[in-house]
């Protein structure tokens, strides 16, 4: 974002109406928006179904501010002590608290709107986050498909932007061979908080 930001001013300026952003869109691609209030979460899903968009969505009280605060406060206090002490059976109790959380948090994010996302052509899910909900794997959340559970990663192709607007946009814009993505791992186990 800060990237665009500087070698593209004008695109952060842009204002177009919502279906004409959406335009572009595939139709075998899903965004799914969660909007976090006071009160709980706004699920929403936008779809392109034969060349119409179509919204539709949910909304679950269970994932409000507050709950969301304490929930990342509790998975930053345990990724902190992750860092202190590295070992096998640390890192393998954080796998299965991680697998836990984000099965808990399908129950009231994936599970109010998956009659929406399991269709057949769907093969793209773009997932656009809200406050802290950006700090979590939310494409290791599960989708319950007849008595299973399967990863949304395992399901679809998950991509996670940061907004609706800014991910619209930058896919409107030509592709600059210019701009590369870096990432860095953490083989090792050293660089603390990668």
């Amino acid at each position: 974002i800060a990237m665009a930001r500087e070698s593209q001013p004008e695109l952060m300026k842009q204002e177009a109406p919502l279906d004409e952003l959406l335009e572009p869109l595939h139709e075998n691609t899903m965004i799914v928006q969660f909007n976090v209030t006071e009160f709980g979460t706004d699920i929403i899903v936008i779809e392109n179904q034969d060349s119409t968009i179509s919204y539709s969505g949910a909304f679950t009280e269970e994932v409000n501010r507050d709950e969301l605060s304490r929930l990342i406060e509790k998975w930053l206090n345990r990724q902190q002590k992750l860092s202190i002490d590295a070992s096998n059976h640390a890192r393998s109790e954080w796998g299965n608290y991680v697998q836990r959380k984000m099965k808990e948090l399908s129950q009231y994010l994936v599970s109010p709107i998956t009659g929406l996302i399991e269709k057949e052509h769907i093969h793209n899910l773009v997932l656009v986050p809200h406050m802290s909900l950006h700090l979590l794997p939310l494409n290791t959340m599960t989708l319950e498909m007849t008595g299973t559970d399967q990863l949304l990663l395992e399901r679809f192709n998950v991509t996670t932007i940061p907004s609706l607007t800014i991910g619209l946009t930058l896919s409107s814009q030509p592709f600059n061979p210019g701009l590369r993505y870096v990432g860095v791992s953490n083989p090792t186990g050293d660089l603390y908080w990668s």
